[in-house]
């Protein structure tokens, strides 16, 4: 029997559909705002003004959506996460494990985190691939949850090992320097940390959290190697 071949999926996080009612009444009193505003400006000077406050505010809002804009493809080979700077991408078979993120404390005790954790085979694919852009934004994300794990393991290396950018030396004898090499240690940090490299916010999913992971090893389970 042939291995079934899995659908492309694209999923979308965060869509700007105008559906309920409060919506429509709030754009269409700031639209009468501004309208009104213009009209009774009393020079064009100020009309002009008027309108260039409005369209900025347009702008702004647009923007402020697009940002917030998350997006993901999974396909029989790889999974990719898309952002608003970028996006970046692994493939299955460099994905050893995933599952949702738990810090453990002091004591011993076990806490679930809302963040989904991917353990990779090998670095290097990864880092070669991903864009400076993303890798810095990646950096400044996920910054919280190393943080969260060091400072509750009362690790005096708190700030060297957030802003950790000596050379990484990959499986392959590879070096990476810079931006680079900074991804890869911080990544290995959250390894000893939590059993994972990367990680995506439950915030940023289309559903709850055990129906997206469920979602990806069924992906994982077939994918095409």
């Amino acid at each position: 029997m042939s291995p079934i071949c899995l659908p492309t999926l694209h999923l979308r996080v965060h869509e700007f559909v105008w559906l309920q009612r409060y919506q429509r009444v709030i754009l269409a009193l700031v639209t009468l705002l501004f309208s009104v505003w213009i009209m009774t400006a009393p020079t064009i000077g100020h009309a002009i003004l008027a309108a260039l406050a409005c369209g900025g505010g347009a702008f702004c809002s647009w923007y402020l959506y697009r940002r917030s804009q998350v997006g993901y493809t999974l396909t029989a080979t790889h999974f990719q996460q898309h952002l608003f700077k970028g996006g970046w991408a692994m493939q299955w078979k460099n994905i050893q494990r995933l599952g949702q993120c738990h810090y453990r404390d002091r004591e011993g005790w076990s806490h679930p985190v809302p963040w989904i954790g991917f353990k990779l085979v090998d670095y290097e694919p990864f880092i070669d691939a991903i864009c400076p852009r993303v890798a810095s934004e990646m950096l400044i994300n996920q910054r919280g949850l190393l943080y969260l794990a060091l400072r509750g393991n009362l690790d005096p290396r708190i700030e060297d090992k957030l802003f950790d950018t000596a050379r990484y030396t990959s499986k392959s004898g590879r070096q990476f320097r810079g931006l680079q090499a900074m991804l890869a240690q911080r990544m290995r940090y959250q390894r000893e940390c939590y059993g994972y490299d990367i990680f995506i916010s439950t915030a940023d999913l289309d559903r709850d959290i055990d129906s997206f992971i469920g979602l990806l090893r069924r992906y994982k389970a077939g994918a095409i190697t």
